[in-house]
Order: C-alpha cells, then structure tokens, then sequence
C-alpha cells in the first residue's frame, strides 16, 4: 500500500549568526528524518522541548522549507515547492495543523465563525449560505455550539478555543492533520474530552494524525505508533503499545520514567540522567548525540554514529539497545 506521507532523510539546519558577521555555526533541527504515515493512522511525536518536534510539524505542513530530504504526500513530492507558493497548490487543503496556544492562533479581532470560515474563504473559494453551512457542519462536527459562534476568543473557555481550532482544521475536509500539542495548555478533565473528540474524527472521517507532544499518556492514548526524537533525530520508533512495554533506547527509557503515576501522586519525576546535553550546532558527525546523558554510554558512542538497529516494526538508533 502506497502511504499517504512518505518522509525521506529530511533535514533544517538554521544559520546562527555572531554579532551580526558570519554565521557561527549551523543548528541542525532537524538532522536526517525519515518515517512514513498510512491513510487513517495516527502517529505520535514525542521529546524533550528544543528535539525539533515543531520545526519537524512545521516542514510537514510546508511552513518551513527544508534544508534538504523529501517529503511525499498523496504520492507527489511537497518539499521541491516552495513555502510562499504552496499555499497555490492542490494538496494544501489535504493538509492542516492545529496549533499549540489556540489563543495565540485565533485573531482576537474575529469571530469563532470567522475563525473557521478563513480558510474556507481562501482554499476553497466559498461564499455565502454554502460558506456558512460548512462552517456549521464544522462546529457540529466537534460539539461547538452555534450560539458560540458569534463570539471572540477572548469570550471563549481554553477548551471552547480549542474546538474552534480542531472545526477550522476538519471543516476543509483534510486527509492529514498536524497537532502541535493542542492540549498542553489545558486541564486534564478537559484534555480527556478533547482527545475522545479527536479519536471519534480520526474514525469517523478517515483522518491521519501526527501529534506533537511531550505528555507520553496523550500519545499512549491516541497513537498507534511514535517516533521519540532527540536532538534533531529520531532515536527511536514503533508500535506504541511495544515502545512503551519495552522501550530499547536508554532516552525513551528515561521518558517513560518520568511519567505521572499514583505512587508519585500524579507529579512528573525528572528524567533520570546525568550530564548536560551536548550542542546542537555542528554536532560531531562520529558519535552518538545522547553520549553526554547515557547511562549506558561506552568509548564506541564517542567514535561512531549508532547504527539503525531493525528488528520487525521497531527501529532504535543505538549501539547497544536493551
């Protein structure tokens, strides 16, 4: 089966600048990215903040150019096109993304209407009665009442704003969705709801996910498979159910301890490693970036990158996996 998104070796690295000479280096964000997505599947991303998960979203829905690698949607490469002309582009209503702050990515001068009829207006040319009977459609669709389409975000509850965002998404009829934690801003009661939302979409319309996220129980939740990334790369990936039973990267092993559970009364414990993470600006190209912070770290790992272990759906970027 052809997959809906096929990733290929994809790669951002951003200049960084010195006192405004030349550039002192080059920040590799993201640094040799590949996965595929099939159509109706949801496919978690999950790291610390700063591994390149959003810049990764970001390249996916073509808000960045990349540096370099492939990106295949709906079997026709994206990634050639560039990010000012891809929003003329067929594909680009197959594509949408939810944002993190839904008040941030709200105009606070329109209407919750207005908010969802956007990109209605300008991708799909609608006007009038069909224009507004597609965004109703779209407020049913996630349970958004239509007396609280008159109002501004500033009159909207966080959960309310963030329906607004999921209805602008899913109101241009999308194959594939990118959510850049929509829930992180919200309390858990309220999270749960929107993430049963979300799950009833994914079935109902035959959507695909990538959820962007730091809170391993909301990818637990939804996904079916993820990607742990750190430092640019993806160290591993898998079913979620195996990655979380037995995880084989010492990072992804840390992650999951930290986990809120009861025995620490719902807090997250600090991941359990020592040491400093090492730069992401020119990054040795010899040794494995997570040496600086592995328990399990050995002179190898300083002297040469880790191989891309395979063993069936799991993939871990490792000299040695548990």
């Amino acid at each position: 089966m052809i997959p809906l998104l096929d990733v290929s070796d994809l790669r951002k690295l951003f200049p960084i600048q010195k006192h405004g000479l030349q550039p002192a280096g080059l920040l590799h964000a993201v640094d040799g990215v590949s996965f595929s997505l099939a159509q109706g599947e949801a496919l978690g991303l999950v790291g610390e903040t700063g591994c390149g998960k959003s810049t990764l979203a970001q390249l996916l829905v073509r808000l960045l150019d990349p540096s370099s690698g492939r990106i295949v949607f709906n079997g026709r490469e994206i990634s050639a096109i560039p990010s000012n002309d891809f929003y003329a582009v067929p594909d680009r209503t197959q594509i949408q993304m939810v944002f993190q702050d839904a008040t941030d990515s709200l105009n606070p001068r329109h209407t919750a209407f207005d908010a969802i009829a956007d990109p209605l207006r300008h991708l799909k040319k609608l006007r009038g009665r069909e224009l507004r009977d597609r965004v109703l459609k779209a407020a049913e669709l996630v349970n958004l009442p239509d007396e609280l389409l008159s109002r501004f975000p500033h009159q909207l509850s966080g959960g309310q704003k963030t329906r607004v965002g999921i209805a602008r998404a899913v109101g241009i009829e999308p194959r594939l969705i990118v959510l850049d934690e929509p829930t992180s801003a919200l309390d858990v009661s309220i999270q749960a709801v929107i993430l049963k939302l979300l799950e009833d979409l994914r079935q109902r319309l035959n959507l695909s996910y990538i959820f962007v996220s730091h809170d391993l129980n909301v990818v637990r939740m939804l996904c079916e498979r993820v990607l742990v990334m750190y430092m640019g790369k993806v160290v591993e990936s898998g079913r979620t159910v195996d990655v979380f039973r037995h995880p084989r990267h010492p990072y992804t092993a840390a992650l999951i301890n930290a986990i809120p559970s009861i025995r620490n009364r719902g807090l997250p414990t600090p991941l359990r490693l020592s040491g400093e993470p090492m730069s992401p600006i020119d990054p040795a190209p010899n040794q494995c970036r997570f040496y600086s912070r592995c328990p399990k770290r050995e002179n190898l790992c300083l002297t040469a990158s880790p191989p891309e272990v395979v063993d069936k759906e799991f993939m871990t970027l490792c000299h040695f996996p548990s």
